[in-house]
């Protein structure tokens, strides 16, 4: 996952990196904690596979003779360690002069409302481009972090591409909790 990938629904920032942590549920236990500033849109994903390659990135070694298994993409709740994923399709946007605005569709009234006034929202040729769909993500266990809105797989990192990644390790070393040390110095 990328620093662009999603952004919170609630204050609308995007959700960045900003811890290594140890996932208890996860094969590869140390990855990226991702947050948006209000804490309310949370994932943890981008687990190192291999320490040893990390290390090797870090120090500015050849890496070519290791197997470029980068990161695991799989996404976790940072609360509770439960799966994060797709919990609305087509989660409506409008950018009303700058700000986005959530929309809901009623198919009784065929308009679209503004969500948090419930005024309707006129569609016209000139605005329709304002108006995004988005999928909406949250944990699957519990009620907290449902709030994490994903711009697309345009914006993702794919398993396998970790350039971008091993980058952010590399400058974020001071993050790096004791046991992930130690498993590099192996």
């Amino acid at each position: 996952m990328g620093p662009q990938t999603a952004f919170c629904k609630d204050c609308l920032a995007d959700v960045v990196p900003i811890d290594v942590t140890y996932n208890p549920k996860h094969f590869f236990h140390f990855g990226q904690h991702f947050s948006c500033p209000c804490g309310e849109a949370q994932i943890w994903t981008n687990s190192v596979r291999n320490p040893k390659q990390l290390t090797a990135y870090i120090k500015g070694e050849d890496t070519s003779h290791i197997h470029p298994s980068g990161f695991c993409n799989d996404r976790f709740c940072p609360i509770c360690w439960n799966s994060v994923g797709a919990i609305q399709n087509s989660y409506m946007l409008y950018s009303d002069n700058g700000r986005l605005r959530h929309v809901e569709y009623s198919p009784e009234k065929r308009s679209y409302f503004y969500d948090d006034t419930g005024e309707p929202l006129k569609i016209t040729q000139d605005n329709v481009r304002n108006l995004s769909s988005y999928d909406l993500f949250g944990c699957r266990g519990r009620q907290h972090n449902q709030s994490i809105i994903m711009r697309g797989f345009d914006y993702e990192y794919g398993e396998g591409e970790y350039e971008p990644i091993f980058e952010w390790f590399k400058t974020h070393q001071n993050l790096f909790p004791s046991e992930l040390v130690e498993q590099m110095k192996e």
